[in-house]
């Protein structure tokens, strides 16, 4: 038994996990930061990077970024999975997977800079 099929327990955890997280928080952070903006007086770039910059602030971000990539990662796999068939499964979740663990080491170095 191969190591993916292994761990597709956990595999799908993480991609429930981010799953719940981009649908639950990506709404209001998008209306939250991005449309309404400094425009209630409560979210200028000071105060957003504050809250960003904060030990919560970041375990949020690492986490929060971290898992919807996994999730978008898991589609990805079962993407390929229905376009090139059994045949490529092996490689399509080896690069998946890779890729979602180079994003989360980017997001872990990107968001520890703050």
């Amino acid at each position: 038994m191969s190591l993916i099929h292994r761990i597709e327990p956990l595999l799908w955890m993480i991609f429930g996990a981010g799953g719940f997280l981009a649908a639950i928080f990506l709404p209001g952070l998008i209306v939250g930061v991005l449309l309404l903006g400094s425009d209630l007086g409560g979210l200028s770039y000071d105060r957003v990077h504050a809250m960003a910059a904060s030990l919560p602030g970041k375990i949020f971000l690492i986490s929060f970024f971290s898992l919807v990539l996994w999730h978008c990662m898991h589609h990805l796999r079962h993407l390929l999975l229905d376009l090139l068939g059994h045949g490529a499964a092996a490689a399509g979740a080896w690069v998946s997977y890779a890729l979602a663990i180079a994003g989360t080491v980017a997001t872990i170095s990107a968001v520890s800079a703050l």
